[in-house]
């Protein structure tokens, strides 16, 4: 049988090390964090290359799932709930080049911060201007001796004229 003393130090021991009833919310919180280990947020500011927060500037996130959020007056954006993995992200305005960033990270259980910086389009940066195609199904273009003919320069003088068009008609 327990001594007195030995059962007052079992019970000593016990309060200083906690105790079975103050383990209870240690247990429960790597449940909690199982729970919210499958969800993540996103969120950050889309800017100028001033620094100027842009408006209404889209960003696409392509990966495990897709999504699109668009941002406020002050440039920022938030994703709720979006599945972890790595996405491909890119970011667009009108008047704008597009930025990506290819490999962004979501991690599970935690807030994800991507900020962007989009530079202002200008005509040395635009890559394609236009596009012009032709197609030959119907007819072939007559390219024979008989469709040829050479115009001198006497004949923009004789006419008065200097434009090829004018002088062709």
């Amino acid at each position: 049988m327990l001594s007195r003393s030995r059962v007052l130090s079992l019970v000593s021991l016990i309060a200083l090390f906690g105790g079975p009833l103050s383990m209870a919310p240690t247990l429960a919180q790597p449940v909690q964090v199982a729970q919210n280990a499958t969800a993540a947020t996103v969120s950050g500011v889309a800017t100028d290359s001033t620094g100027a927060p842009l408006a209404n500037a889209t960003l696409h996130f392509h990966g495990p799932s897709d999504y699109t959020a668009t941002t406020d007056a002050q440039g920022a954006y938030h994703i709720d709930a979006i599945t972890p993995g790595i996405y491909t992200v890119t970011a667009a305005k009108n008047g704008y080049n597009p930025a990506t960033e290819a490999d962004f990270a979501v991690v599970a259980g935690q807030a994800n911060t991507l900020n962007v910086q989009l530079q202002v389009a200008t005509l040395t940066t635009l890559q394609t201007i236009g596009h012009v195609s032709t197609s030959t199904r119907r007819s072939a273009f007559n390219a024979t001796t008989a469709s040829v003919q050479n115009i001198s320069n006497q004949v923009f003088q004789d006419q008065g004229e200097q434009q090829v068009a004018h002088v062709l008609d």
